[in-house]
């Protein structure tokens, strides 16, 4: 199936609540996937608007979870590599599956977080809440 930007992929039905959490707003602000998961290229009054609040209760968010500019390059993450892997994706290919992924690799590259959050864990698919990584298991 291919998605033509006003439908929502399965991921983002499944994933994006519309609610200000670490995989949403990484997903909006650094890989510029829209609530439909679609790509796009957000300022920052797009994103503060796509959750019903403002910019700076956005750039707090962002380094209240270890996503601001400063703590990507604190970690080596190639941040604009993985913006290119979302933006490249062929049909078909879901970018907030994709970007699950993503966002797993830069919990991986030293945030200081163990393991992604519960929400994205999937239980009889591969994953389990006890092990510590997407796609592990």
């Amino acid at each position: 199936m291919v998605w033509n930007g006003s439908q929502r992929t399965p991921g983002a039905i499944r994933y994006f609540t519309g609610q200000l959490n670490d995989f949403e707003l990484f997903c909006a602000y650094h890989l510029g996937l829209d609530s439909n998961g679609a790509y796009c290229r957000p300022t920052l009054q797009e994103v503060a608007r796509r959750f019903g609040t403002e910019p700076a209760q956005i750039e707090q968010a962002l380094h209240d979870y270890g996503l601001s500019s400063q703590r990507v390059q604190e970690v080596h993450f190639d941040m604009e590599a993985a913006r290119l892997d979302i933006e490249v994706a062929p049909p078909g290919i879901d970018r907030v599956e994709l970007a699950r992924t993503i966002f797993q690799e830069y919990l991986d590259a030293g945030t200081g977080l163990a393991h992604a959050p519960h929400y994205l864990v999937e239980e009889g698919n591969g994953y389990s809440r006890s092990n510590s990584g997407l796609g592990s298991g």
